[in-house]
C-alpha cells in the first residue's frame, strides 16, 4: 500500500499529476469530490499502491486541510526483501527504503530487519524519487 498527503505540483491531467514531486496514476481511482476538483495546487489524499516509484491509486480525495507533518509523507507496507545492512537499505513491493537516518521504530529496531518481516514504512522521497528514506518503521504481524 502507498498514501500521500499533499499538494498537486505537476498537473498533465486529473488522472496523471504528481504529488509533491511524487507521480500519481489515478487512472482507474476513485476521485472525491470529482475530476474536476483535482487540479495544479489543490491539496490531495490519495491511496494505492506503489509500483516502479508511481504512485498507482484507487482513491483520490481533495481535501481543505493541510497537516504540516504529512506533507510529501508516503506510507508502505509489505514484506522486506533485499535487506543490506551494510548500504542499509532494503526493498517494501520493489521500492528502495533507506534506513541510514534517524528512524522511529515501532515493535523493534534495525536488528529485527529480516527478508520476509513484514512492515509498514513512513518517509519521504528522495530528491530523484527513487528511494524511500524511512522515518519510521513499524513491525506487522
Amino acid at each position: 500500500d502507498g498514501r500521500i498527503h499533499g499538494t498537486v505540483t505537476a498537473y498533465r491531467s486529473s488522472s496523471d499529476f504528481d504529488v509533491n514531486g511524487v507521480r500519481v496514476d489515478a487512472t482507474a481511482a476513485e476521485l472525491e469530490p470529482n475530476a474536476s476538483a483535482v487540479v495544479q495546487g489543490a491539496y490531495v489524499r490519495v491511496k494505492g499502491r506503489v509500483v516502479n516509484g508511481v504512485l498507482v491509486a484507487r482513491e483520490v480525495k481533495v481535501d481543505g486541510r493541510r497537516s504540516s507533518d504529512s506533507i510529501g509523507e508516503v506510507e508502505i507496507h509489505g514484506d522486506i526483501a533485499n535487506l543490506d545492512t551494510t548500504a542499509l537499505t532494503f526493498t517494501v513491493r520493489n521500492v528502495k527504503v533507506d534506513y541510514s537516518g534517524p528512524v522511529d521504530w515501532h515493535d523493534g529496531n534495525a536488528a529485527n530487519l529480516a527478508n520476509g518481516r513484514r512492515v509498514e514504512v513512513k518517509g519521504t522521497w528522495s530528491a530523484d524519487n527513487t528511494t524511500l528514506k524511512a522515518t519510521k518503521i513499524e513491525f506487522e504481524s
